[in-house]
C-alpha cells in the first residue's frame, strides 16, 4: 500500500509519515549488517507554508538531527571543489553534489546536471512551455550496477516550470531513513535547488513531491519515533 500525505506544515508531514510506518509498516531486514526496520512506500507532497519552513531550515523540535548547517554545506559547489581533490580514503561512499554536478564525461571534463536543470527551467520559462525532461540522476551504471552496497539512496530529481513562474520539485528515492534523515534530506536538497536553479531564474517553489519506495524506521529508533508529537502552533 502506498501512503499519500499532503501537508502545508513540514513538521507535521514528518509526524504523519512516522505514524503511518508505526501503524502499517512491514518488518524488514536490511543488507549484510542485518539492520531491522519497519518499512513503507510513501508519497509526501509539501505546499504553502511547508515550502517556507523547508527553505528556512525549520526542523521538528523533537528531531535528533543536530548537524543541519554542516550537512547543508555538503550541497554547495565550494564543498564539492574541495571534496573532489581529497584522497579516496577521505571520501564518503558517495556525495550527492558529486553525483549531480561532477559527472565524468571524459578525462578532465565533467557534466553538471544541476546547471542543465537551471538552463532547462530558463528555456521553459522563456517558451512558456513546461517539460517533463528536466531531470538529474545519481545512479552510476558502472559502479552502482556491480552489486554495490553503497549506491545512492536518492535516485532522481525532476523539476518542472509552471505558469506564474512556479517550479515543482520531485525527489525519488530507493531507500530512506525516515526518523533520522528525512527532514535534513529535504531541507539540504531544496536549499541547493532553490539557490542554484529556482532563484536565479526568478521563480518560486510551488510544490515538493517526495517519493520513497522504502521509507523506514530502524528498530533502534521505534520508541523515540513513538514520542514525536503533532506540531500545532506553527
Amino acid at each position: 500500500m502506498i501512503n499519500a500525505i499532503e501537508e502545508t506544515n513540514f513538521s507535521n508531514a514528518w509526524y504523519k509519515a512516522l505514524q503511518h510506518v508505526l501503524k502499517h509498516g512491514t518488518p524488514l531486514t536490511f543488507g549484510v549488517d542485518k539492520k531491522e526496520a519497519i518499512d513503507s512506500t510513501q508519497v509526501i507532497e509539501l505546499t504553502g507554508r511547508a515550502i517556507t519552513q523547508v527553505l528556512n531550515g525549520e526542523i521538528h523540535p523533537m528531531s535528533t538531527f543536530k548537524a543541519l548547517a554542516s550537512y547543508k554545506k555538503e550541497f554547495t559547489y565550494d564543498y564539492l571543489l574541495d571534496y573532489v581533490d581529497k584522497q579516496e580514503n577521505e571520501k564518503f561512499d558517495y556525495l550527492y553534489m558529486e553525483r549531480l554536478a561532477w559527472v565524468p564525461v571524459e578525462e578532465g571534463c565533467a557534466f553538471d546536471q544541476i546547471h542543465k536543470i537551471k538552463s532547462a527551467i530558463k528555456e521553459q520559462k522563456e517558451t512558456q512551455t513546461p517539460s517533463n525532461y528536466c531531470i538529474a540522476t545519481t545512479w552510476n551504471k558502472i559502479t552502482d550496477g556491480r552489486n554495490n552496497k553503497s549506491s545512492p539512496c536518492l535516485q532522481i530529481i525532476q523539476c518542472r516550470w509552471n505558469q506564474g513562474d512556479l517550479v515543482d520539485i520531485h525527489y525519488m528515492w530507493r531507500s530512506r531513513d525516515l526518523y533520522n534523515a528525512w527532514q535534513a534530506n529535504i531541507i539540504a536538497l531544496t536549499d541547493m535547488i532553490n539557490r542554484e536553479v529556482v532563484a536565479p531564474n526568478k521563480c518560486k517553489i510551488a510544490r515538493i513531491n517526495d517519493y520513497s519506495t522504502s521509507l523506514h524506521i530502524y528498530k533502534s529508533d521505534i520508541e523515540q519515533a513513538k514520542r514525536v508529537n503533532m506540531v500545532w502552533a506553527r
